[in-house]
């Protein structure tokens, strides 16, 4: 199941308007800002932003002034961040994580949003992990943000409610396997019609 969630585009692009709320598009600009200063940043520096989702880091590190590139395998969100892109200077590209490459080219690559792990063949994670190597330069930073198993398991964690446009959505996490993975769990509700959709991480 996690591997289809993963990549099925439809999930996705049903969820579009849930994942990227208001709040959760403002939250961009104070991220970004923790980013630049944990990855120590220079203004300039080429930026790889993947999967990028519908463009929110892409852009807020543009207008610092950073050289950006932003990979999903999402089509909407690809075409969303296109269109958010009001200089058309961002570089966006749809292409899956796992295959991505470009050898010596960025100061940094940015996985943000808990979007490692949920692949079943794990050696298709570790390929994702080599292409992001090989595309860093030389002594430069991977800023990997990842939900651990111990926030799963705390109540604040474990269940987050969300609404957008009449639609809601209710996420959910929990160890299993004696701690070896986190179970994610989306609810969406709408017109009181139920839907249920699981995925595995790390």
């Amino acid at each position: 199941m996690a591997d289809e969630t993963l990549t099925d585009e439809e999930f996705w692009t049903e969820f579009k308007n849930l994942l990227f709320a208001e709040d959760k598009l403002e939250s961009s600009k104070e991220e970004i800002e923790k980013i630049i200063d944990l990855a120590d940043l220079e203004k300039g520096s080429k930026v790889l932003d993947m999967p990028c989702g519908v463009g929110r880091h892409s852009i807020e590190l543009h207008k610092k002034d950073f050289e950006v590139v932003g990979i999903d395998k999402t089509a909407e969100y690809v075409e969303d961040a296109r269109q958010k892109d009001e200089t058309g200077e961002i570089e966006f590209i749809r292409e899956d994580m796992k295959e991505f490459r470009r050898e010596n080219s960025f100061d940094a690559v940015i996985n943000w949003w808990n979007s490692f792990g949920y692949i079943e063949n794990k050696e298709d994670d570790r390929q994702m992990l080599e292409n992001i190597f090989a595309s860093l330069k030389q002594e430069r930073v991977l800023v990997m943000d990842l939900w651990s198993k111990e926030l799963a398991a705390m109540n604040e964690f474990s269940q987050h409610w969300s609404e957008q446009d009449g639609i809601y959505n209710l996420e959910k996490g929990r160890p299993k396997n004696n701690w070896k993975k986190v179970e994610r769990t989306w609810i969406k509700i709408e017109d009181g019609e139920k839907e249920k959709i699981g995925s595995e991480g790390l």
